[in-house]
């Protein structure tokens, strides 16, 4: 009889780590995929100044919104959360623009997604 209980708890185990297993699984195919960049400094040409805090125009929502990434702990590890801000712009030059906001300058930036995105959301990187 207690073979057969061993037995029974070690069937019932493996079947809850199996089954943890495919939901974290199914978890991150739900989730949005995005891209992410970190501002760049670029030359503004002839002058030879450089233009600091420069992403591509496709981060831009609307004409003064980005989504930047957050990482927050969680019971996995880290996780990545969007977060949307209002930026102030600056020049634009060659399909980038110039954010202001100094407190951005070392953020990941996301650059595009492949579905709606909301201010919490738990996101992936693309390529991860």
């Amino acid at each position: 009889m207690k073979k057969k209980g061993n037995r029974l708890l070690v069937g019932f185990l493996l079947a809850m780590g199996l089954l943890t297993l495919l939901s974290r699984s199914v978890q991150y195919s739900l989730m949005p995929k995005v891209l992410l960049a970190t501002p760049i400094s670029i030359s503004s040409g002839t002058d030879q100044q450089y233009l600091h805090g420069m992403v591509p125009q496709s981060a831009i929502i609307g004409t003064d919104s980005l989504y930047y990434i957050e990482e927050v702990p969680g019971f996995w590890g880290t996780n990545l959360v969007a977060k949307e801000t209002r930026v102030s712009l600056g020049v634009s030059q060659e399909g980038m623009v110039q954010i202001k906001n100094s407190e951005l300058i070392s953020k990941q930036i996301i650059v595009a997604w492949d579905r709606p995105l909301r201010t919490g959301d738990r996101v992936t990187e693309a390529l991860r």
